[in-house]
């Protein structure tokens, strides 16, 4: 395991070291060598994306454009003019591989965090049918806002919970992102239904498939990702949900849900 992970790192420098030179790479790594998490542009993978050394953005990217979409391959009969929500957008490299693999569709990216978000603007802003959120995905808008709770997991691991006019957590991160529903995302962009909902939002699915009658029957594929660490029923939650659908299992804690 660890032979393959650091085989997987010499590889990703490589890949960086082919799309912007030895002097940049260089570079790149002596911020992340000295904690620096200022974002760098730099070209990977054939694309142009701003990455923060330091941070799991280097990580992510790889993933999404390696083989994280890999099992949405087939699912090609409805994706013209469709709907996408990326929910968990982090620094929006999830969305970019969406859009490329369904070109025609229209993805809707959503981060409640203030810096990622701010990443995922920037890597977006070329991509016309990307539209980023600052917000979080939540079952239902009872509540001022929303806050994140750090659960020293890295920039992707923020635990996003609501809250009432001036209330704040011990240990909350600043967030000045939205309460987002699935109603909230229809209504914006005049959707009815959902083709792809991508969900990784860090223990926030167990509410919403606790709710699901509201929301689940409009999506035909749902790719989430369950935590067990922050729910250890989640997959019975899962599994109830999503029983009158056709789901399988990918990699990890993946798991995909289509509508029969």
């Amino acid at each position: 395991m660890k032979k393959n992970r650091i085989y997987k790192n010499i590889y990703k420098l490589l890949l960086l070291v082919k799309g912007n030179g030895i002097r940049a790479t260089s570079a790149f790594v002596l911020c992340h060598i000295s904690g620096d998490k200022t974002p760098k542009k730099m070209m990977f993978l054939g694309r142009c994306l701003y990455l923060r050394p330091k941070t799991p953005d280097l990580n992510v990217a790889f993933e999404c454009f390696e083989t994280e979409f890999d099992c949405l391959r087939g699912l090609t009969n409805t994706a013209f003019n469709s709907l996408i929500i990326d929910a968990g957008g982090y620094i929006g490299t999830a969305a970019i591989a969406l859009t490329e693999l369904f070109p025609q569709s229209i993805v809707v990216t959503i981060e409640p965090s203030n810096e990622n978000f701010d990443c995922l603007q920037r890597n977006i802003a070329e991509h016309k049918r990307i539209r980023g959120i600052h917000g979080a995905l939540v079952a239902t808008k009872n509540s001022a806002g929303i806050q994140l709770i750090d659960r020293k997991a890295g920039e992707w691991g923020f635990i996003v919970e609501t809250r009432k006019a001036g209330e704040s957590a011990p240990g909350s991160v600043p967030s000045s992102g939205d309460a987002v529903t699935i109603s909230d995302i229809l209504k914006i962009t005049g959707f009815r239904d959902i083709f792809v909902l991508k969900m990784d939002i860090e223990g926030g699915e167990r509410e919403l498939l606790i709710m699901h009658q509201n929301w689940l029957p409009k999506v035909y594929a749902l790719f989430i990702e369950l935590h067990d660490d922050l729910h250890p029923d989640i997959s019975d939650v899962y599994s109830e949900a999503c029983a009158k659908r056709v789901n399988s299992s990918t990699s990890g804690e993946k798991f995909l849900s289509i509508r029969s």
